[in-house]
């Protein structure tokens, strides 16, 4: 006989024991009859449950129960786990913290959910999401833990990986020419990456809106009531609702549990693709790093066709002031993978800033030994504390933008010994957007341009990814 069960009998003897039992044993059948009834039930639907279920006792934290799905995550019989603790099952370093961690839910009297490593008898180590929450008996004191655990390895390994893509896929786009980039690869990638980030979306809110918190209550109710569970189960219309709110619950989680499965499924199948498409492009990354003679007004030309369309479609004007400058020897495809960059971060920037006249200027100029590029567009601009971050990592201003454009030019503009720099006098007062370059001319001019003076600006700028 288990623990939840000789609380059971120990209950009805109790009553019996009571004066004037005779008169109150048909009185009581009833009730009694119903708990027995319903205890089943929930003894049924724990085990049924599709999800990892563990009670231990508070005193010396040894297991009460496991479910049938507890017991088929760590590998050992629910025989085997009566009554031990977990130093009888895993290593001390695991066992300690988990000790702490029951002792600190226990003694604070709160719920606790973490991600934890759980060594398994037969898969080896793996990651699990655990919830952990004390019940209380009549006098408010914690005498059980309960904890409910959910296999996350699937997810999280799956999460690596498409990390691990992703920084394959940024570094194969930082070496490859952005001409070859733009034609499709990137467009591609992206509408893939789309798709994977809808299913990551689903999961998460998924599992924000999971019921498992339900569960918790339904154990700190029973509890609340283990003094007078008959009447209870008798008279309370909460308990009167309890078999059907646990039948939808079971079937909740098995639904859920479904539905998380086909996403990760979803997720996998996106990941082989973006695997694809980013060896195709690395078979021409080689060809990035070539150095060679080019006119750097032919070079701007060749940045602005290849955002010609989008510009036309977004109805931006756009400008050119470039000087005439000698043929040089340059790394063409990383100063156009820069200049696309700036000129898409320019379009967006024009689209955000929601106004009629959208305008984009692009400046070409020689200052001594720099070669100047500059991108100034007049849409909603940018706001002094975001200048001082506006090329870090993962930073970005635009609802839909993922913060590594301006942050990979920057890096690719240092490769190139030159700088990339930002310039704006604030929201709804445009921004600038210059690239410093060494100018090494294939030969001199017979004359310096007569151009001088600061880097135009103009009075408005988008959002910047």
């Amino acid at each position: 006989m288990n623990e939840y069960e000789a609380a059971i009998k120990g209950l009805v003897e109790t009553y019996r024991s009571a004066p004037r039992y005779e008169k109150n044993e048909k009185r009581v059948r009833g009730p009694l009859f119903a708990l027995q009834h319903s205890k089943m039930f929930l003894k049924e639907v724990l085990e049924n449950l599709p999800i990892a279920v563990f009670i231990k006792e508070a005193r010396e934290l040894r297991f009460v129960m496991w479910n049938k799905a507890g017991a088929e995550l760590i590998g050992y019989s629910r025989e085997e786990m009566a009554g031990k603790n977990d130093y009888d099952f895993f290593p001390k370093e695991d066992a300690d913290h988990y000790t702490k961690v029951d002792r600190h839910v226990l003694d604070n009297e709160l719920r606790e959910v973490m991600e934890e490593k759980l060594q398994t008898k037969n898969r080896g180590n793996i990651i699990v999401r655990t919830t952990k929450v004390p019940l209380k008996d009549e006098n408010g004191k914690a005498r059980y833990l309960l904890g409910i655990t959910e296999d996350i390895t699937e997810r999280r390994r799956m999460a690596s990986k498409l990390d691990k893509l992703n920084a394959r896929l940024r570094d194969a786009s930082h070496r490859a020419g952005m001409a070859e980039v733009a034609t499709g690869v990137l467009h591609n990638v992206g509408n893939v990456l789309n798709s994977v980030n809808v299913s990551a979306n689903l999961l998460e809110e998924r599992l924000k809106k999971s019921k498992l918190s339900g569960f918790a209550s339904i154990a700190e109710l029973l509890k609340e009531k283990a003094d007078d569970l008959p009447r209870f189960f008798a008279r309370d219309s909460r308990a009167m609702r309890l078999p059907d709110y646990l039948d939808k619950f079971a079937q909740h989680l098995e639904d859920e549990n479904k539905a998380s499965i086909s996403e990760i499924e979803s997720v996998r199948k996106n990941i082989d693709h973006i695997r694809e498409i980013v060896s195709m492009q690395q078979s021409y990354a080689g060809a990035s790093a070539v150095a060679e003679i080019v006119n750097p007004r032919e070079l701007v030309e060749d940045a602005l066709r290849l955002n010609a369309d989008a510009l036309d479609r977004h109805s931006i004007e756009l400008r050119r002031d470039l000087e005439d400058v000698p043929d040089a020897e340059l790394n063409k495809h990383k100063i156009l993978q820069i200049l696309i960059n700036l000129i898409r971060n320019a379009k967006y920037a024009c689209d955000d800033s929601q106004q009629s006249d959208n305008l984009i200027t692009m400046q070409l100029k020689r200052r001594d030994s720099d070669l100047l590029f500059s991108v100034v567009d007049n849409g909603i601009g940018i706001a002094p504390e975001n200048l001082t971050r506006i090329f870090a990592h993962g930073f970005t201003t635009r609802k839909n933008g993922h913060g590594f454009g301006l942050h990979s030019a920057a890096n690719t503009a240092q490769e190139l010994e030159g700088d990339l720099t930002a310039y704006s006098e604030g929201i709804g007062h445009g921004a600038a957007f210059t690239l410093r370059l060494p100018f090494a001319p294939s030969k001199e001019l017979g004359s310096e341009s007569k151009s001088d003076g600061p880097i135009a600006r103009t009075d408005g700028s988008a959002t910047h990814s």
